[in-house]
């Protein structure tokens, strides 16, 4: 039996000319399971500033397992991480990062590592929708007169660029219940895919009263059992194609593998597709985040992105 209860805040910031969002949160888990009870606390933070072409993240997270068995090790785990980068044009973007991991185990040799490091990622494609126009999406608009679909359908339908005081009612009519508002989004508790099992969550980004992105985030339930982990991502893949037919675009890199989350953090593992809509893109895939968290999005945007950028991430949603 596992008792699990997550905390989080979310706080619009603004320093020095950046806006963007401060995370808190904590988890507390307590697990009665033979030889694996543990009682665990994580507190974690993340912090990320954007700046026309700058981007900034920071995220710093603690996790306390203290083992209830006899002999059992206890051990706390830190990792911290730092990136900046800065975009030139559509086709190049430079940046730094910075990792550090550590962690000490009472009957164990403690573990710590760093990592530095530069970048600078060029795309070699074509600007998106320049060659593919044809392939875009004719879906109808919030502002018709038409119930809003209650499955994968809904993220075409929000388009990027309407009022949110008029998609509000419209979900309170779908059936829609019990949003959370957090500084700069909305937060529904929601199954828009029924074959899945794994917490779903629909997020609309906005700011004044302006949608700017629609996202449907997908926990994994398990991240160390690769073929799980497989078969949840087939599923909404096959869930996504049914719906909108053929992507204009994709990316696939990596097998998944028991170190599916080393293998997001790296870049060896990458999975993204994108449909084109007439309001701008539909993307789904596995976005690296600087927390180390590894999990499903379907985002509905304006921004097109470089083919090999993976930091897509609602960073301020955990």
């Amino acid at each position: 039996q596992t008792v699990q209860l997550n905390l989080g805040a979310t706080r619009a910031v603004e320093l020095g000319g950046f806006r963007g969002s401060i995370t808190p949160g904590i988890q507390l888990r307590e697990v009665n399971d033979g030889p694996n009870a543990t009682s665990d606390w994580s507190p974690a933070i993340t912090l990320t500033l954007t700046q026309g072409p700058h981007y900034i993240g920071f995220n710093y997270g603690y996790l306390s397992q203290d083992r209830d068995v006899a002999g059992a090790s206890d051990v706390d785990t830190q990792n911290l991480a730092l990136r900046y980068n800065y975009r030139l044009n559509d086709r190049n973007t430079v940046g730094i990062e910075a990792n550090w991991f550590d962690r000490d185990a009472s009957s164990a040799l403690d573990t710590e590592a760093y990592r530095v490091s530069a970048f600078w990622s060029f795309s070699f494609d074509k600007p998106a929708g320049q060659s593919l126009q044809a392939s875009r999406l004719s879906v109808p608009t919030v502002a018709e007169d038409t119930p809003l679909p209650t499955d994968l359908g809904l993220l075409a339908r929000l388009t990027p660029g309407v009022a949110l005081s008029r998609v509000t009612p419209q979900l309170d009519a779908a059936g829609f219940a019990g949003a959370t508002w957090l500084p700069q989004s909305v937060v529904y508790e929601t199954q828009l895919i029924a074959a899945l099992t794994e917490r779903q969550r629909l997020m609309l980004e906005h700011s004044a009263d302006t949608l700017h992105r629609v996202a449907l985030v997908i926990d994994f339930d398990n991240v160390g059992d690769a073929q799980a982990v497989t078969r949840s991502f087939e599923r909404t893949r096959e869930e996504l194609i049914q719906r909108y037919g053929k992507p204009a675009s994709f990316r696939e890199e990596g097998e998944f593998s028991s170190s599916l989350v080393a293998d997001v953090i790296s870049g060896r593992l990458v999975r993204t597709m994108e449909w084109n809509t007439e309001a701008g893109v539909l993307r789904f895939g596995i976005p690296r985040r600087l927390d180390g968290q590894v999990r499903m999005e379907v985002q509905h945007s304006r921004q097109r992105l470089a083919r090999n950028d993976a930091d897509w991430s609602i960073s301020a949603l955990r």
